[in-house]
């Protein structure tokens, strides 16, 4: 069983502020998300450019989701910024291989992952999986925070775990007590949570509620 990691996603978090936000998570989670979206793949839009990306200071590694269209001419300029892991999608990609083949070649440290929005079947993912080093699993459709968690993620998180049993998978949308405990059963081992650490005072505290969950089935 992999060791249960939660990632923050600081689309909920005071971005003015972000760096005493940063600062209140202290040693409790090892990386942070990013929601990097266009206006176009997905309806809303965020200022996360990579110049954002570069100022932030932090000792977290930064992971990138991409909601974008066109993710193969975004690559290059938040790898240069600074992230530490980059996340594109399926349904926005002409050809993830070649993509991700051409992201190790240039940037051999990086790691990178795959996403697949909600209504994705995961056998339009199955074959890029030997390639990357984690998937994230959407369990809200992509855009904005704040969502119900959609049930039927976790079928696909089971499904990807039995056929990858040492692949990280990370899941995003909805996370809080309850539904954290639900991926985790499923098989997810990275658990993306925004507005349930980011509503609460104590965030550290929000933290271990989230991978000591044991509420619903």
């Amino acid at each position: 069983m992999k060791k249960i990691e939660i990632e923050p996603s600081i689309l909920s978090a005071d971005i003015k502020n972000i760096g005493s936000e940063l600062k209140k998570l202290g040693n409790s989670v090892q990386s942070i998300h990013i929601d990097v979206m266009d206006g176009k793949f997905v309806p809303n839009k965020t200022d996360f450019s990579p110049s954002f990306v570069k100022k932030l200071s932090t000792n977290l590694k930064k992971t990138v989701h991409l909601m974008v269209e066109d993710p193969d001419k975004k690559i290059p300029e938040y790898v240069a910024a600074g992230a530490d892991m980059i996340i594109f999608h399926i349904e926005a990609s002409r050809d993830p291989i070649k993509l991700i083949k051409d992201i190790k070649k240039k940037f051999p440290k990086i790691r990178i992952g795959i996403s697949l929005k909600p209504k994705t079947g995961i056998e339009k993912i199955m074959n890029v999986l030997e390639y990357i080093d984690y998937v994230l699993v959407m369990s809200v459709e992509p855009g904005f925070g704040g969502q119900e968690f959609i049930e039927d993620s976790t079928k696909k998180i089971e499904k990807i775990r039995k056929a990858y049993p040492n692949i990280d998978i990370s899941v995003d949308g909805g996370i809080k007590a309850g539904t954290a405990n639900k991926c985790k059963k499923s098989g997810a081992n990275i658990l993306v949570s925004g507005s349930f650490i980011f509503k609460q005072k104590d965030y550290k505290m929000a933290v271990n509620d989230l991978i000591n969950d044991t509420k619903g089935k």
